[in-house]
């Protein structure tokens, strides 16, 4: 089956559908409508049903025909209709149905209703006018096709007056034509396409697909309407397979056991012998139930029904009696969208069709509950017990929002009963009829609710609690406490208690209550009350529908009984797409000693922290979970500041003026007394082992004082500042959250710690081996088992088992020392360090670039070779102390070692960077470190730090970039940084240099500078989480005709009028002058240059109109303190923006 065009088909006809209905409802409802006239008491209904909603109608009725059509379509592709109700004979274009009516044939199969066969013929023989008499004839042979299977299918094919009024006067236009709705569905549902029912439940998925996009894409509360659609997503064939051939097929083995319906599962692990736990004894297979509590499209029950088939077979059952047994014994479904419901007692339906002919004419409707609000008028319950059952009435008031969820109480019941009893001696009066055909209901769904089976088999659906509307949050809480994060894992609680005593549980949800510390209880009672039989521990990229990490799933087959035994399990967390995961289960199933299985009994995971299903854990690392001592007896994981609005407090330090800052506080005290600012915040940040990620810093001043009183408009608090008392102490901290592995980072004295860079504490030799054993392989593992979701929660790690080996202990230390001075070195050799001094590539005694290069390459090389070896022997340490030898490897690959090495190009590009702050001031080839770098400094500041420099930074903070070789300004960009280089390197090696950087460039650079500096400084000069924050920023005319940068720490509110006035005018005189000299030559070459001169002279005239001149009379002054994004934003006009266009600034 091609998915795609099954996803264009159903979305191409849902939208074609509701605009056609929501046309034909407004011409119907037309005040001189033809149709008021010709049925006035069809309209009559309809204005009864749209005017409750109109959008709601026309969803319905387009949804109706949407499923009425495909069904038929399915039907006729299966041969299951005597004539093609929607489908062309072969050679012919229109419906053979309605072929066949032209020519005077009508089938007894499809009778007609009083009055509509003389329309219909009258439609086609032109004596009764019609705007489409083709159309309309067409519509009623189909109407007549649905009446006809309105008793057999009632749920998609019948309906009320009403509803029937709906369909007869709102339907799609132009079925016939070769283009309309009803081709499209015959080409989309090809042959192939109908040979299994598994389409209807893709066209289902896709028809919704926008309301559940449109709806995850928000970030709304779900609302009644929105929970089915939302959680929708359709099973995959092979969880489906695994989910009912281990519960369903479990069960029938473990009864059978010389069954040979073993060797058609390829998902089935039969259970070790003497493993097999309590299961369901049985006398055949009519006495197997199962129920799919969160059917939608019936796909697990569709494959249910194939297994017991084959069931039925195995006994002798005669084939055509076994579709009918099968529905009334066996299959039970519960859904609150009608509209996937039908779809799921439709796909039965086809199933007991294809294997009985004559299965239309038994009368039998699939055990499928639409779980719908019931909402009774509680006028008319007065005196009646249930009027007090308020639990019982307010759920069935939000019936689409707890579903199967609600457990009925044994008084529910009864309520009910009595209730319809007492009002039975009323059923004439129309209140009271209504509120009996609504009990009948209720009674009906809490029968449904009620019963248990022996297999619950799910895909349900996947919300967390943050997503929950307020009834809904309540209701969760009040009901199911320990499971309450996820409807998912509500559902697991559920499916437990739906299930009989020795039932299954069968579901995929996802796989978090398999670790997070909030579902420890459920954990607990799973462990202790229940079992685990079977699991497929898929992760991420299990669903193709779902793209991405987010949704990581399990498929986990439950035993209700308590269950010491060995359960199964296969883990196939790796591969990245369905059909990958799918061959590594079937291939894991087959050869058991493959890799991905395991065995393990769920009382061993009482021995890992928070009893987590670490099912993969060896013999090894369970003993280091009860030998280890869990981390926080050792050192003090703790979880640090939330500000409330990292916008208004965090900044990188480079943003800020390097006076107000501090990095090495030793204390809150200090800090205090010292009246600075800003302070070093550790925020987790990208993958790296032992130093750095140091760019954040935080507004701590008088003690945190604007942080501690940040409320929001109602006087709520909104920071939370805790743990102060290890503020500025040393600890090793790493990040929260991360894409891959965990990595521990040294932080010294001077810091703050954030909620997502967690932090521990310990004195400095414990820290040391604490950040040796963290960052070895051994704990690689550890967390793979405690942090599996990659988010490293503080309490998990505080329960990471450490082995101290006292002997051992001198040897880590110093490697952990050495490689902190490693990584340190590594990232202060880069200008993004607040300590970098000066740059690798710019020592003294080399004059040759090139040279320097090879040099620092050859250095890189080095400290990456101690460190991935010094990484592997701290590995064999711990794999030695923690006895995991040949089971964990010690070897670290390229990609985890945290130093760079060096790269050409980009280290050349760091460079030009570093000229650029030397010109500006910022830094000196003549002394290390910061120069310029407090709010407003000059030229002349610059000369006091920096006594006796030959070098003249640049007097007013603009270096004019110009694209252009024939027109430039003396202080142009490519001037200045050529003399930089001669004063760095030696004039005599100029020429060399620039040909060196422009070779590693590939290209010139004036070019560079023109084109691609700007973007590669603020990548730089960028974090993960926070955006693009350049301190060297670019004043740009809208095309680029003329360009300038300046240093944001050095801008005045005379800064833009400099540049107006000392460049952006004197560039546009020369660039004058210079047109008249080209067009003076004659030349068309010169001519054509003119006229692009000409364009550039327009474009700046403008921009100085609409930009440059108003913002010079802002006199604009910038607070360093409020950061780079809001500065940024200072430079507008209405008229356009004063500087360069970056993603996230401008």
């Amino acid at each position: 089956m091609d998915s795609k065009r099954i996803e264009k088909l159903a979305a191409g006809v849902r939208d074609r559908l509701k605009k056609d209905i929501a046309e034909s409802l407004g011409r119907v409802m037309g005040t001189e409508s033809a149709e008021r006239l010709a049925f006035p008491h069809g309209v009559a209904n309809v204005e009864r049903l749209a005017a409750g909603d109109a959008d709601v109608l026309v969803e319905w009725v387009a949804y109706t025909w949407f499923n009425r059509l495909v069904a038929l379509r399915f039907m006729d592709a299966r041969g299951y209709t005597p004539v093609g109700c929607v489908t062309p004979r072969p050679g012919e274009t229109l419906p053979a149905l309605l072929s066949d009516a032209r020519q005077g044939i009508l089938h007894d199969e499809f009778p007609f209703k009083a009055g509509s066969r003389q329309r219909m013929m009258g439609l086609l023989d032109g004596s009764v006018p019609a705007a489409n008499p083709l159309d309309e004839a067409y519509t009623l042979l189909l109407l007549s096709a649905c009446d006809a299977y309105g008793s057999a299918m009632g749920y998609l094919f019948g309906g009320g007056a009403e509803h029937r009024s709906a369909m007869r006067l709102l339907h799609p236009s132009n079925l016939t034509a070769e283009d309309g709705v009803l081709a499209g569905i015959v080409a989309g549902m090809d042959e192939e396409a109908c040979q299994s029912v598994e389409v209807l439940g893709w066209l289902y998925q896709f028809y919704v697909a926008e309301q559940n996009k449109a709806w995850n894409s928000s970030k709304d509360k779900a609302a009644a309407k929105d929970i089915a659609v939302a959680t929708e997503f359709f099973t995959p064939n092979y969880i489906v397979r695994f989910l009912a051939e281990n519960s369903l097929g479990r069960l029938w083995m473990l009864n059978n056991p010389d069954s040979e319906l073993a060797g058609r599962m390829d998902y089935y692990i039969a259970p070790e012998p003497g493993q097999t736990g309590a299961f369901a004894r049985i006398d055949g297979p009519e006495d197997i139930t199962v129920c799919d509590p969160a059917c939608g499209s019936g796909h697990i029950l569709v494959y249910a029904f194939d297994l017991l088939y084959q069931m039925y077979e195995e006994e002798g059952y005669l084939a055509d009696e076994i579709p009918q047994l099968i529905l009334e014994n066996n299959l039970w479904g519960m859904e609150i969208d009608r509209r996937a419901a039908e779809i799921a007692s439709f796909a039965l339906e086809m199933m007991a069709r294809e294997k009985d002919p004559d299965f239309f004419k038994k009368d039998v409707d699939p055990h499928i509950t639409v779980l719908e609000p019931i909402e009774l008028e509680r006028s008319e319950l007065t005196g009646l017990r249930i009027a007090k059952n308020h639990g019982l009435l307010e759920a069935f008031g939000h019936l689409t929002e707890c579903g199967s969820l609600y457990v009925p109480k044994p008084e529910d019941l009864q309520d009910v009963n009595e209730a319809l009893a007492k009002l039975a001696a009323k059923a004439r009066e129309y209140q009271a009829a209504a509120i009996i055909d609504q009990l009948k209901d209720m009674r009906a769904i809490l029968e449904a609710l009620g019963k248990q089976f022996d297999c619950v088999i799910a895909n349900p659906p996947y919300m967390g609690s943050s997503s929950f509307n307020p009834w809904v949050s309540t209701w969760i809480k009040d009901n199911y406490p320990t499971v309450k994060g996820d409807l998912c894992t509500c559902f697991i609680k559920r499916g437990l208690a739906l299930a009989k005593q020795d039932g299954y549980i069968a579901e995929v949800t996802m796989h978090s209550w398999m670790f997070i510390s909030s579902y420890e209880k459920m954990r607990h009672a799973v462990i202790n009350q229940h079992g685990i039989a079977a699991m497929v521990h898929l992760g991420p990229h299990a669903f193709d529908a779902i793209n991405g990490e987010k949704v990581q799933v399990a498929a986990t087959v439950f035993t209700r009984a308590h269950a010491l035994v060995k359960g199964s399990y296969v883990r196939v967390v790796n591969p990245k797409e369905e059909a990958e995961k799918d061959k590594e289960l079937r291939t894991a199933v087959k050869d058991l000693d493959g890799g991905w299985f395991y065995r393990a009994d769920a009382e061993s995971f009482k021995s890992i922290p928070g009893w987590v299903i670490g099912y993969w854990a060896s013999a090894s690392t369970l003993d280091a979970f009860k030998k280890g001592v869990q981390l926080n007896k050792i050192g003090q994981p703790r979880v640090g500041l939330q500000t409330g609005k990292n916008a208004l407090f965090v900044r990188e330090w480079w943003e800020v003026a390097r006076n107000r800052e501090w990095f090495d506080c030793p204390s809150i005290e200090a800090s205090i007394e010292s009246g600075k600012t800003w302070f070093p915040y550790n925020k987790g940040g990208e993958y790296r082992k032992w130093y750095g990620n140091n760019e954040c810093v935080v507004n701590w001043e008088n003690d945190g004082f604007k942080i501690r009183h940040n409320v929001d408009s109602n006087g709520k608090l909104l920071s939370r500042p805790q743990n102060t008392a290890f503020f500025f102490k040393p600890s090793i901290t790493w990040s929260k959250v991360s894409s891959g592995a965990i990595a521990f980072r040294y932080k010294p004295q001077g810091c703050i710690f954030d909620v997502a860079g967690t932090s521990i504490f310990a004195n400095e030799d414990t820290l040391k081996y604490l950040q040796g054993v963290l960052n070895s392989s051994i704990i690689l593992t550890i967390a793979g088992i405690l942090s599996p979701t990659l988010n490293f929660e503080v309490g998990q790690i505080a329960t990471y088992p450490i082995i101290i080996d006292q002997e051992l202990e001198p040897k880590v230390n110093q490697i952990v020392d050495e490689q902190r001075s490693l990584s340190r070195t590594n990232w202060d050799a880069f200008e993004t360090s607040w300590d970098f001094q000066t740059h690798p590539l710019a020592q003294p005694g080399e004059p040759l670039i090139e040279r320097q290069f090879a040099r620092w390459q050859a250095e890189c090389q080095v400290r990456f070779d101690t460190l991935k070896a010094n990484e592997e022997e701290l590995n064999r340490i711990f794999v030695t102390i923690y006895h995991m030898e040949g089971e964990v490897d010690w070897k670290v690959p390229d990609d985890k070692v945290s130093v760079r090495r060096a790269n050409e190009l980009r280290d050349v590009k760091s460079l030009i960077s570093y000229g650029i702050g030397c010109i500006f001031g910022r830094y000196s080839t003549d002394k290390p470190g910061l120069i310029l770098a407090d709010a407003g400094q000059t030229a002349e500041d610059y000369r006091v730090k920096v006594p006796g420099s030959a070098f003249s930074i640049d007097e007013d903070d603009v270096l004019p970039v110009t694209a252009l070789d024939d027109v430039t300004l003396e202080d142009d960009v490519v001037r200045r940084f050529r003399g930089w280089l001669a004063y760095a390197y030696g004039q005599g090696s100029l020429d060399a240099n620039v040909a060196y950087l422009e070779r590693v460039l590939g290209k010139s650079l004036r070019a560079y500078f023109s084109k691609d500096f700007y973007r590669d400084h603020c990548a730089t000069y960028s974090v993960q989480g926070s955006g693009k924050r350049p301190i060297y920023w670019m004043l740009a005319s809208p095309k680029g005709s003329f360009q300038a940068l300046v240093y944001l720490h050095r801008m005045v509110k005379n800064t833009v009028g400099c540049v107006l006035t000392e460049y952006v005018r004197p560039f546009r005189a020369r660039l004058a002058a210079h047109i008249g000299v080209l067009r003076a030559t004659g030349a068309a070459r010169d001519g054509a240059t003119a006229d692009r001169y000409q364009v550039m002279v327009d474009e700046l005239e403008a921009w100085e109109r609409d930009v440059l001149y108003p913002l010079s009379q802002r006199h604009v002054e910038i607070d360093l303190d409020v950061g780079v994004r809001q500065n940024y934003k200072l430079f507008r006009t209405d008229g356009g923006d004063a500087l360069a266009k970056v993603a996230g600034l401008s």
